[in-house]
């Protein structure tokens, strides 16, 4: 069992030395609920869990989401509970069986966007009553966009409207929800301003007077009732015109007539608040603002009070009534003012409440100051570990040649900006007027400026910008904020040269004005809700898939521009923060990462292991070049897509050798998905499906048992698979004890090796890693058969689920260490240059001694006095001398200093806790 750093009840939190009133996970287990995996199923996982060590359930969105949604960000109604999750009475009972557990709970929550479906009633009150609507400005769409004055754009058809009129594709229907507008299955609602058309269609065949009286009511009750109030009409509606027999076959009489008639049908289209168009339009207009490009997710105007209010009442009540007990904020960067929504936020839910935000930062970005709010979900985490877990040198070997390999060299930052650029232009010239629109509205230009300079200007600018997002509230800047958009300015004249004096203008906006600062700020404002957005698809989802050198660092919060950091560099990083978000969470896998932890870390060998790779790398290219077609003469795959491939299975190569069917249609489903996302050959929207198919083919062939391939492939992977479980292990190790709140994905207590989402939402077997756990936890108490046992089953990740154990219940032990302790990185000396991770974590007079090797099996190597005996960890003054092992349990003395060798006798890391 285990103890927490709260006592869960809201008003009596933990104050350790009164240095903080507000609730503190001691580490987060992130779930992600779905139909498949409900309140009940992860009921019945609470108390393995809780053996685990785990405090806090930290839980993917629970409110309503489309219909068999897998990740439960596409939400629909938010007042509600998702009922394919569970309802709220099951809610309770879970929360319940926490609390007997002494666990807590952190909800995801999601107020930047919606579904765009008709599943969201609230966004179908605004299509069927627009400015009569409640909803009509609850979601951020412009009413007034020049093309489509009052009309919401909907691209969703397959082809023009004119062309799904005649088809009969588009249709009307009466259905559960009344008079609809389908398109095949789909069904819109007739927007009031359409029944005129209607009613007068009804009179001129002289139907019964009381079906048109019906429908006239229907109308008035639409123009003045509250949404609730109308909800409950027009179910009643509906229901009434089902069961009378006259006034169906009227209803039946009048869809017929508007169907037979396309002109009829046509006049009815073009009275709705909304225009149907082809899905494609969206890439060149919108009026509505989307989750980066997705069309049928829908922003909400979050920074007007009222949606913020309603928005969040369920998560209120959810925190009053002690069910939860901290929020995770997704895509803060998409709010208008994020610093407004949190401080909102937090008056909302209480000082008490811990409050954490989905934010990406640079490596060199810091933590937002202002933000009243206790951290980040921990992106900024995985790279500095990432990062001091790459050989630096041997990584710059492989980038030489990666360069080789694929005959050409690229410089990271131009291919990014030439995506970013590309990609706006693509897929957000809506997005691009709709600023332009917004600026000359705004009346902040100087007279005469040209309007097609300036656009291409702002594009370039957008394109330049070279973190996510700043975070204006006045007007002037703040110099960390002002010194970013100079930096963007000097990148964009860079690259465009020619548009140096519109550049100039652009700079200038972000500059104090007396009689303008507010126009600008509101400008400046809705650009940010669009860099990010460019940030996200023009690296992450784009370059990430280009430029493949290391894949290990393709990675969200990390860069593979900077392959590796000293110890000294991570020691900084790690003493930065704790001075400015020690409360954040230290994530190593997300549902967002684009491979499991330890497939990053089977990559991260291929720096130890430059020269092998090197030479396997061009023997596999011979040998498989019999696999690959050539397409318009060009090879399929191409150079870098192969060179991608190999270190793809590498990373995810099943730790038994076997290469099953399953696993040949995850791999093929990854790298088409890597190839639509490189948009380079194929990609979304115009697949190339030759080119796709030749790629899933090679795939197939290498894999072949028969196949030359795997007879050199599998020793290598066995050799990264054994060397990489050392760098899992040291990963795992500064995740539970590094500055910061340790954050476990589901199931990766045990290896991760999945590739990027969907496969990464895979079931759990909880079943196998219960038992696991149970085979460790009965060994405790002899050490010598326990750590034997977890060698043997190393290969099944024993080991690190093992020290995970151990290391959660250490921190659960010694809370105020972890949350409130000081981080004193230890001197290592060495003549071999072999490389140590230490450092000590104390709080008043507890301490922790963290002994961490990094990369001595890549060497062959192994923890005798010969190898490391001159590797000396020179202890800071003012420490105890008596301390506790806590893998093996031994205590022994450590005076001022202990050699590696001695640490690490029977483990492969050491973590020491100082002894009274």
């Amino acid at each position: 069992m285990n103890t927490f750093a709260t006592t869960i009840s809201p008003d009596s939190f933990l104050n350790i030395g009164s240095v903080s009133p507000v609730y503190f996970p001691a580490s987060t287990y992130r779930v992600q609920l779905n139909h498949t995996f409900t309140f009940k199923d992860l009921q019945a996982q609470i108390p393995y869990l809780s053996q685990l060590g785990i405090s806090t359930i930290y839980a993917a969105p629970i409110t309503t989401s489309s219909k068999d949604s897998a990740h439960g960000y596409d939400v629909t109604d938010f007042t509600a509970i998702n009922p394919q999750i569970g309802t709220l009475e099951q809610l309770k009972e879970l929360s319940a069986v926490l609390k007997q557990h002494n666990m807590s709970w952190v909800q995801d929550i999601v107020p930047n966007h919606m579904c765009f479906s008709t599943e969201n009633i609230r966004l179908m009150d605004v299509l069927e009553r627009g400015n009569h609507s409640s909803y009509y400005r609850f979601f951020d769409i412009n009413w007034e966009h020049p093309d489509s004055l009052g009309k919401l754009i909907i691209p969703t058809l397959g082809t023009d409207i004119d062309a799904a009129i005649e088809s009969g594709d588009i249709h009307v229907a009466f259905t559960d929800t009344g008079f609809s507008l389908m398109y095949f299955e789909t069904g819109y609602p007739i927007s009031i301003t359409a029944y005129p058309v209607l009613i007068s269609l009804l009179e001129n065949k002289h139907i019964h007077e009381d079906f048109v009286r019906e429908i006239k009511t229907y109308l008035d009750q639409a123009a003045t009732a509250s949404f609730e109030a109308f909800k409950k009409f027009k179910t009643e509606f509906s229901e009434k015109i089902k069961n009378d027999d006259n006034y169906s076959l009227e209803a039946e009489w009048l869809t017929k007539k508007c169907n037979k008639d396309k002109h009829i049908l046509k006049a009815l289209v073009l009275q709705q608040y909304y225009s149907l168009v082809h899905w494609k339009t969206s890439d060149s207009k919108m009026n509505y603002r989307r989750f980066f490009t997705i069309n049928n997710l829908i922003c909400l105007r979050m920074e007007e009070e009222s949606v913020f209010n309603e928005y969040h009442s369920l998560t209120a009540y959810l925190y009053k009534e002690n069910i939860i007990q901290g929020v995770r904020v997704d895509h803060i960067d998409g709010l208008y003012d994020p610093k407004q929504y949190l401080q909102r936020l937090r008056n909302l839910l209480g000082e008490h409440c811990y409050i954490i935000a989905e934010k990406i930062l640079e490596y060199n970005e810091d933590f937002a100051k202002d933000w009243n709010i206790e951290g980040t979900s921990g992106y900024e985490f995985l790279s500095f570990t990432n990062r001091v877990l790459t050989d630096q040198q041997g990584a710059e070997e492989i980038r030489s040649e990666y360069f080789d390999f694929i005959q050409r060299h690229e410089h990271y930052d131009d291919m990014v900006y030439e995506k970013k650029h590309t990609f706006l232009y693509d897929h957000m010239q809506g997005e691009l007027d709709n600023l332009m629109t917004l600026i000359n509205q705004l009346h902040v230009l100087p007279a005469g400026t040209d309007q097609k300079v300036f656009r291409k200007s702002l594009a370039v600018f957008m394109a330049a910008f070279p973190i996510y997002r700043i975070y204006p509230d006045r007007l002037p800047l703040i110099p960390e904020a002002f010194k970013i958009v100079e930096t963007a300015y000097n990148i964009a004249i860079q690259h465009e040269p020619t548009l140096k004096a519109t550049l100039h203008i652009i700079k200038n906006l972000f500059e104090y004005d007396e009689e303008q600062c507010d126009q600008k700020l509101t400008f400046i404002r809705k650009l940010m809700q669009f860099t990010g957005p460019l940030a996200a698809k023009g690296v992450e989802d784009t370059t990430f898939y280009i430029y493949n050198p290391l894949i290990s660092h393709n990675e969200v919060g990390d860069a593979p521009c900077e392959l590796g950091i000293s110890i000294d560099s991570f020691h900084d990083k790690m003493l930065s923060r704790l001075a400015n978000n020690p409360y954040s969470l230290n994530a190593t896998s997300t549902h967002d990462t684009k491979r499991g932890e330890d497939a990053r870390m089977r990559i991260n060998v291929l720096s130890h292991l430059q020269t092998e790779w090197k030479v396997l790398l061009h023997q596999w290219h011979q040998e498989n070049n019999g696999f690959i077609q050539h397409i318009n003469d060009q090879p399929a795959p191409s150079l870098n897509d192969e060179y991608f491939i190999y270190q793809s299975l590498i990373g995810a190569f099943p730790e038994n050798m076997l290469v099953t069917d399953e696993f040949i249609t995850r791999t093929k489903n990854f790298v088409v998905k890597a190839l639509k996302e490189a948009k380079v050959h194929t990609n979304y929207t115009q697949a190339n499906d030759t080119y796709e198919h030749a790629c899933t083919e090679f795939i197939s062939s290498v894999l072949d048992s028969g196949h030359a391939f795997l007879k050199t492939f599998v020793p290598f992977v066995e050799k990264a698979i054994k060397y990489g479980a050392a760098y899992s292990l040291a990963q795992t190790i500064i995740k539970i004890t590094a500055p910061g709140i340790p954050d476990i994905y589901q199931g990766s207590e045990l290896w991760d090796i999945s590739y990027v989402d969907p496969d990464n939402r895979r079931p759990v077997d909880y079943s196998f890693r219960k038992d696991l756990l149970a085979k460790i936890q009965s060994m405790e108490n002899d050490r010598t058969k326990l750590l034997n046992f977890i060698s043997q089953n190393r290969f099944i990740g024993a080991e690190k689920l093992f020290a995970t154990w151990q290391l959660l219940e250490l921190r659960n032990d010694l809370q105020d260490v972890f949350l409130f302790g000081t981080y004193t990185p230890v001197s290592v000396t060495s003549e071999t240059g072999k490389k140590v991770i230490a450092y000590v974590r104390s709080y008043q007079n507890k301490h922790v001694l963290v002994i961490i090797p990094v990369g001595f099996e890549v060497a062959g190597e192994t923890y005798s006095q010969r190898s490391w005996k001159d590797m000396i960890a020179q202890l800071p003054d003012g420490l105890p001398d008596k301390w506790m092992n806590v893998f093996t349990a031994e205590t022994y003395p450590i005076l001022k200093s202990i050699t590696v060798a001695a640490a690490c006798k029977t483990f492969p890391v050491a973590v020491f806790k100082s002894v009274q």
